[in-house]
């Protein structure tokens, strides 16, 4: 569901430098990709001449392939999904590892399709500071293997199969894959925005970073209601069961993963009491602690110690909110016109300028390119997403299907998007029109038994919200796309 429910956010990967006086320039547009030699954009066409990028692919390697830094000199490279299927662990002690010996130190890449001449097994020496180093794929492995418990301890696991690898020799990185330098595009008012420039001439936006704050950025919605590119990461923020006084009273924050390789310094939150609110604030994260509290039970109160476990998260201090003012102000701009879609960007500090999404002038919304019941491109109309395979009615009779909506709405708009898996693993799109919230009784065809087929009322607990799902939208009445390469 990725792509229907993408708003208007900025990847923001990594970030470089630090002061920054000069004003805001006009500029144009930074294009998501600019074509190599060997690196070309995959892109969906209109025939309103619209060319909406979509990913990078490796014309050598034929696979689409994303930036990371990888070993031996820590530069960018392009990397493919061939080299994705790996181990979890890479040679780092991890309970997910499998091992050839009883000592747990000649680990196997766990492969789940047969390998390809372009698949390699990537490893790492630490999780936080190792980088990536690419081997080739050994000889199967269908003995018995080995893993750590929980305690540590190397044991043998019964029986192997046969998608375990020996893993080959080290192999010289820029030897397969394009390698990448991160530079400078536009800057301005405290904002810089960076590309990684391929030395086969091909050019990639990676991120934004506020240069006060010293950050990578996104463009989301503050607390004082203006667009502002905000701190990105690892998503964080409060969790209410558990505190950092024995009182049980002051909510801690968290990472939400026990590999924070860097300290965070920053938590978004939601603007207000729930999650209705889409503004969001930027607090400071404080020190870390060790010793964390949460109630007993759901029934008993009484606040004891919380000893988290080693795959938890890590806890840390609230520290001040950050001014929303002291983040760079954003907003939206036109940038131009196919037809009845508009591409539409984000100026940040007017001086930065990235195209962002896609508006349907007919539908009134923002759009998404995914693929209709017969497989073409269309642009959907974005917002929510229902759920048609739970079989709820609204009617005794079983005639107007209701859904729940998610994200969890606060105001719902006038469509929502199904994902149809029922053609195996594509994923096929269907839109509709919904309606208002239905209130009352939910009902529900029975499957089996001696009322199969009868319509009755829902047993056990009724959703809490559920919404009027009306007429599906004609597929041929959405914007049509064909998925090429520059």
């Amino acid at each position: 569901m990725g792509r229907i429910y993408t708003g208007l956010v900025l990847s923001a990967l990594w970030g470089a430098g630090c002061g920054d006086t000069t004003e805001p320039v006009a500029t144009e547009p930074i294009e998501r990709h600019v074509d190599g030699s060997r690196l070309k954009a995959q892109v969906i066409s209109t025939s309103d001449g619209l060319r909406w990028f979509q990913r990078v692919y490796d014309s050598q390697r034929q696979a689409t392939c994303f930036w990371q830094k990888a070993a031996p000199d820590g530069a960018y490279y392009c990397v493919d999904d061939g080299v994705g299927l790996v181990s979890r662990g890479g040679s780092h002690f991890s309970h997910d590892d499998e091992y050839t010996d009883a000592e747990c130190t000649d680990p196997l890449a766990d492969l789940f399709q047969t390998p390809g001449p372009n698949t390699f097994i990537r490893r790492s020496d630490d999780p936080c500071e190792g980088l990536q180093r690419f081997h080739s794929v050994g000889e199967p492995w269908t003995g018995a293997f080995y893993r750590r418990n929980q305690d540590g301890d190397c044991v043998r696991e019964p029986l192997g199969h046969s998608t375990h690898y020996r893993i080959g020799p080290e192999l010289v990185t820029g030897d397969h894959f394009v390698r990448g330098t991160l530079r400078e595009k536009q800057s301005g008012g405290g904002i810089k925005a960076y590309v990684i420039a391929g030395e086969d001439g091909s050019e990639t936006f990676e991120t934004l970073q506020d240069i006060t704050h010293d950050t990578n950025c996104v463009v989301n919605r503050a607390r004082d209601g203006k667009l502002r590119c905000l701190p990105s990461s690892e998503p964080r923020g409060w969790l209410a069961s558990v505190s950092v006084d024995p009182t049980c009273t002051e909510p801690a924050l968290t990472t939400f993963t026990p590999r924070a390789c860097t300290p965070p310094r920053f938590s978004l939150m939601s603007d207000g009491d729930d999650a209705c609110s889409p503004n969001l604030k930027v607090i400071a994260v404080g020190e870390e602690v060790t010793q964390v509290y949460a109630p007993a039970s759901a029934v008993d109160p009484t606040c004891r110690p919380l000893t988290p476990g080693s795959r938890e998260g890590r806890y840390y201090l609230a520290g001040a909110e950050l001014p929303a003012t002291s983040w760079p102000e954003a907003k939206e701009v036109d940038l131009k016109v196919h037809g009845r879609l508009i591409v539409r960007g984000a100026e940040v500090a007017g001086a930065v300028k990235v195209p962002a999404k896609l508006f349907d002038t007919q539908l009134g919304t923002e759009c998404f390119f995914n693929p209709d019941p017969s497989g073409t491109e269309r642009c959907f109309p974005a917002g929510h997403g229902i759920d048609l395979k739970l079989g709820y009615f609204a009617d005794a009779a079983c005639t107007t299907r209701v859904s729940p909506v998610f994200p969890a709405p606060c105001t719902v708009g006038g469509y929502a998007v199904f994902v149809d898996f029922a053609q195996g693993p594509w994923l096929r799109y269907r839109a509709f029109h919904l309606g208002p919230q239905h209130e009352g009784p939910v009902y529900v065809v029975q499957a089996d038994g001696a009322q199969a087929g009868r319509c009755a009322e829902l047993e056990g607990p009724t959703p809490a919200s559920v919404y009027e799902v009306g007429a599906e939208i004609e597929a041929t009445s959405l914007v049509e796309g064909t998925e090429s390469m520059n």
